[in-house]
């Protein structure tokens, strides 16, 4: 597929009588020429294995890519991408989630269920879902790992990803992840025969000014491979500025400067600035009262930010008494820019992977978590603590030490369920500190879990 860059203007264009109606339609065909031929859709290769039937899902003409929704219990069965309309940078309409199982009976009694439309894959497993956090909402890249003894399948999926701009820096660490359990080796017959599982894996980033618009792949029984479809960021309403972290020096120029600065200049951004500068001054709220005896300090070096809380922007005055503190404030083992990233639940008995666990007997519960370290000396990660909560209401707590250099972890605890039904789970990081961290939403994960009794042999 050609892609043609828009970067041609006007004065590119040599129009010999500009009252002429041949030059006027000459200019109207090759602006639509351009115009048509601008936004070209990018499939980045599917990762994983060679099985199944192609399927392809691009987002509709307004919208984004914000993750997926899956079907995973051993492997990932099925994969819906989960779209949702832009109106800034960072705001999203609210995404369409599958509700119920996601299954509707065949046409007959005898035939299994089917998925309804949207999904992609097989009926097994259960709903999970892999969303980028509201902060960064859109995806820009993925890592894929795909593995299997005969049949390769995708086992992971981690989402790195931004906002609906065109020029932003992508983030070093994922902001989403899923992880199905691995694949075990084949031990063979007395070890003779055996095999380890085959491994692929992954990673792509969509081109630069580029965001995820959709997504394709193949899928059978289960997920063979999948790869992201990547085009220029789509959004309503509004006008990216800028980049997400930007790097100038200078001071900050308001919405109203910069489409003062625009008109002089004869942009023709000009028109949208000065509404968007005319709206702001009609949502602004009335200035606020200042507050005696108090002024503003300014946040310097990082080794400033790390000794200072993020929630302190006013400081004592000269020759004002500061506030008395009610006792030591908490020290945050996490501080921003660092953050933890929990992924999901795991379940194991008698060695292995279960999603029904029996009464009466231990289980291990694993939380998998992903640490993501500032390269900066002076806000390194202290010694934090996960914990395990069972139960609703006044949940049991079974605390796990969390590792604090960064890569992918899992948290273990041990529980013994002494009643049947379904039981409550959730993993949360870092309690009570997480709103230090730079995002407190990816912190927490909630699973029910279904405690069955199995009768002993000879019971009645």
């Amino acid at each position: 597929m050609i892609r043609i860059s828009p970067t041609a203007t006007a004065s590119t264009i040599v129009t010999p009588d500009p009252q002429g109606p041949y030059a006027r339609w000459l200019l109207l065909a090759l602006l639509a020429g351009c115009a048509g031929n601008v936004a070209a859709e990018e499939y980045l290769p599917a990762i994983g294995g060679n099985g199944g039937s192609q399927f392809k899902q691009p987002c509709a003409g307004n919208e984004n890519l914000t993750g997926f929704e899956l079907r995973a219990g051993d492997d990932i069965d099925a994969i819906r991408p989960v779209c949702v309309v832009s109106s800034g940078p960072s705001a999203i309409s609210a995404p369409a989630l599958t509700e119920g199982s996601g299954l509707v009976q065949g046409r007959s009694p005898f035939e299994p269920p089917q998925l309804v439309p949207g999904w992609f894959g097989g009926p097994g497993g259960h709903i999970e879902r892999v969303l980028c956090p509201a902060s960064t909402p859109i995806v820009l890249g993925m890592d894929v790992a795909a593995e299997g003894l005969d049949t390769i399948t995708v086992n992971n999926i981690h989402l790195f990803c931004g906002q609906a701009i065109a020029e932003q820096t992508p983030a070093s660490y994922p902001s989403a992840v899923f992880d199905a359990p691995g694949a075990r080796p084949d031990n063979g017959t007395f070890g003779i025969g055996s095999r380890d599982p085959h491994l692929v894996t992954g990673s792509e980033r969509c081109p630069d000014g580029e965001v995820a618009i959709g997504a394709h792949g193949r899928t059978g029984i289960w997920v063979d491979a999948i790869g992201l479809i990547c085009d220029a960021p789509r959004a309503t309403h509004y006008m990216a500025l800028g980049r997400v972290q930007s790097t100038t020096t200078g001071p900050h120029r308001s919405l109203c400067e910069q489409a003062a600065d625009a008109q002089a200049r004869n942009s023709p951004a000009a028109p949208a600035l000065q509404a968007q500068c005319e709206a702001s001054r009609r949502a602004a709220p009335p200035p606020a009262s200042p507050v005696a005896g108090m002024s503003r300090v300014n946040i310097g070096s990082s080794r400033d930010a790390f000794r200072t809380p993020k929630s302190a922007v006013l400081a004592p005055a000269q020759g004002a008494q500061p506030p008395a503190q009610e006792g030591p404030q908490p020290f945050a083992p996490v501080p921003a820019p660092n953050d933890l990233i929990v992924g999901r639940l795991g379940f194991e008995q008698n060695s292995r992977q279960v999603r029904r666990v029996r009464v009466g007997m231990p289980v291990t519960i694993a939380c998998t978590y992903n640490v993501q370290a500032a390269q900066n000396p002076f806000e390194h990660i202290h010694p934090w603590q996960g914990a395990v909560q069972i139960g609703g209401g006044a949940p049991q707590t079974l605390p796990f030490q969390g590792n604090s250099e960064p890569g992918q972890y899992v948290g273990r605890v041990t529980w013994t369920p002494t009643v049947a039904g379904a039981v409550p789970v959730g993993c949360v990081l870092n309690p009570d500190f997480s709103n230090q961290e730079a995002d407190a939403a990816n912190n927490r994960t909630d699973e029910v879990v279904m405690a069955i009794e199995v009768p002993q042999p000879g019971a009645h």
